[in-house]
């Protein structure tokens, strides 16, 4: 299985069924104005893929012609990641336009969508740790290779430091803006949230995206 089918392929479809969900629920004017953004983006590179955001009020519908889009792609051309690439520098630019409210639910979004396929693990290691410490330890020893990813602080702190930027978005260059980190954040405070059972406040110290060598936040658990 190629590196397209294992990350990309599954996890932007999700992603891009989750952002048809969330798009459904806005006021109409923010419906349009997405649809009239995606409306002019010009492309026959992934056929059906554009046309499936024309009608943001049936989700249903975008995503089974999302879904179409991307099931016939067995490995992208160059092309189709160019075209890919624009795709996305064209909703993040209007994602931009919109009010504090809209902008956080929808950079929350990927975090979220995310963050699913890792809940199970985090809670498992959780479940199997005596105490945050172990929890921690076990975490970089399962999930992070043995790096030191995830560092005790206290009982309520836990520094996160990645040696890079994760999200396979921004591995196939997709998306380059600083906004998409409030996704790691979201996905930081889902998995925690769900396995401590306690309300989660994640900071940002620093991303790849902003110009650093690497990411770390660090999560306050109350």
């Amino acid at each position: 299985m190629s590196q397209w089918e294992q990350w990309f392929k599954g996890f932007i479809k999700n992603w891009f069924f989750a952002l048809a969900e969330r798009l459904n629920r806005f006021d109409e004017d923010t419906r349009m104005q997405f649809e009239s953004a995606l409306s002019k983006f010009e492309s026959n590179e992934i056929e059906g893929f554009v046309d499936a955001w024309s009608d943001l009020k049936n989700p249903k519908s975008v995503k089974e012609q999302v879904g179409i889009a991307l099931d016939l792609i067995e490995e992208p051309s160059k092309e189709q990641i160019i075209s890919l690439k624009d795709w996305f520098s064209i909703l993040m630019a209007t994602i931009e336009l919109q009010q504090e409210d809209v902008r956080a639910q929808l950079l929350s979004l990927c975090g979220e969508t995310c963050a699913s396929g890792a809940t199970d693990t985090f809670k498992k290691i959780w479940s199997d740790s005596d105490n945050l410490k172990e929890f921690l330890q076990k975490m970089n020893t399962q999930m992070c290779e043995g790096d030191n990813v995830y560092r005790y602080v206290n009982e309520n702190t836990v520094e996160i430091a990645y040696p890079k930027c994760l999200c396979p978005i921004v591995g196939f260059d997709l998306i380059r803006s600083p906004m998409l980190c409030n996704c790691s954040s979201s996905w930081l405070k889902t998995n925690f949230a769900a396995t401590f059972g306690k309300h989660v406040d994640v900071k940002r110290i620093n991303t790849v995206l902003n110009g650093s060598s690497s990411c770390s936040f660090m999560v306050r658990l109350n």
